[in-house]
């Protein structure tokens, strides 16, 4: 089952989050958390952040950083036009902690509807650029550190809170992007040895316990997995067809509707569940999972196992062979997270490399890859760019 949260709701950040947008003047906790509750039905003028077209470009290069810098100026604007939504971020990040709460009501799949169950992270990706266009157009090194620990914290609380592989998702991205504007700032920081680039070390201290833990999201995935399987049912015993709209749960729902036959929900439920019981059983201590297991079953597909199209119980073989096999990519990222920061660590201290990555000198930058590059051969996929320090 998901995990429980623990924050009473006037101590969670999670709503901040949710009501972000609500019109000025207005509380953005007390507007989330009535959103949350009831389900988003009243419909309210939203605030937006106003655009901004970042570089696309590892954030770690000094090319990238020179192209940042040329576009100073419009930068300066964004920060001047986001003041509002930037103060909201930093009254989430404030807050207790950001624990994800658990959809309220039962998601249903086959109507195309905004609902709770679309876990509202989106404001985060904005409260992360915000502090890291901050950090970029610092005066000094302090001023950067200081946009730059306003944003460890958030996406620490966030990625400790996070529930689902959304939420997880989002927070990991964050850190890693943060994590690479340190290792470019700490490279400009070269004169002063070791000991000058020490103070960019506690933002590479080690994560909340659980942090990366297969175990945090596992259940969520598994409940999102159930709900799919219990609306295809529903919508076949109601026999509600609609030919108009087009969907693939809605589409296999018709067909299990026409025949009667091919869909056996219990089974397909009873087979996602020892999939998960399987994949958990290789976490280790620490919830992360080894890149040696996940090139093994049960993480890599075995069509052995699976047979899509037998005629009992079609539908739900399709639904276990989509999903067999995809989540591997994710354990992957969260343990590339987790080398990151130790080799960024390392870098920065003068201490031995973590093993499990491989580094490539090119000129004046460090190729690095870590379990995600190598998990299909030619993959540029994971593969960054580290300035040398």
């Amino acid at each position: 089952m998901p995990r429980a949260v623990t924050l009473a709701p006037e101590r969670n950040g999670f709503f901040d989050l949710v009501g972000i947008t609500a019109p000025a003047g207005e509380d953005i906790h007390a507007v989330g958390l009535a959103d949350w509750q009831n389900g988003f039905e009243h419909e309210r003028q939203r605030l937006e952040w106003p655009r901004l077209k970042a570089p696309d470009c590892e954030i770690a290069d000094s090319k990238c950083m020179a192209e940042w810098s040329q576009r100073a100026p419009e930068m300066r604007r964004w920060l001047a036009e986001s003041a509002l939504m930037g103060a909201r971020c930093e009254q989430a990040r404030s807050m207790e902690g950001i624990e994800e709460v658990p959809v309220p009501a039962a998601v249903s799949l086959d109507e195309v509807v905004p609902t709770p169950g679309l876990m509202r992270f989106a404001p985060a990706a904005g409260c992360t650029l915000w502090w890291t266009v901050q950090a970029v157009l610092a005066a000094s090194p302090t001023e950067a550190l200081d946009a730059l620990t306003r944003a460890d914290e958030f996406a620490r609380k966030g990625l400790a809170g996070a529930r689902s592989l959304v939420g997880k998702m989002v927070f990991g991205a964050s850190l890693k992007r943060q994590w690479l504007l340190v290792a470019r700032l700490a490279a400009g920081e070269a004169g002063e040895g070791v000991a000058g680039r020490a103070r960019f070390e506690p933002l590479l201290r080690p994560l909340p316990p659980g942090s990366l833990s297969l175990r945090a999201w596992a259940g969520s995935e598994l409940q999102f997995q159930r709900d799919s399987i219990a609306t295809i049912r529903d919508i076949g015993v109601r026999c509600r067809l609609d030919d108009q709209e087009e969907s693939a749960v809605r589409w296999w729902a018709q067909q299990f509707c026409r025949s009667g036959l091919g869909y056996l929900p219990e089974l397909t439920e009873q087979t996602f569940e020892a999939q998960w019981l399987a994949r958990l059983a290789t976490a280790r201590a620490d919830g992360l999972v080894s890149c040696e297991a996940l090139s093994r079953p049960p993480w890599r597909d075995d069509p052995s196992e699976l047979q899509p199209y037998s005629w009992r119980n079609s539908i739900g073989q399709i639904l276990l062979v989509v999903s067999n096999g995809a989540f591997r990519d994710y354990p992957a990222r969260q343990l590339d997270l987790e080398l990151l920061r130790l080799t960024l660590r390392a870098q920065l201290l003068g201490e031995p490399m973590p093993q499990g990555v491989l580094l490539r000198r090119e000129g004046e930058t460090l190729r690095w890859a870590g379990c995600q590059a190598g998990m299909v051969e030619g993959r540029t996929q994971g593969v960054l760019i580290l300035p040398v320090l």
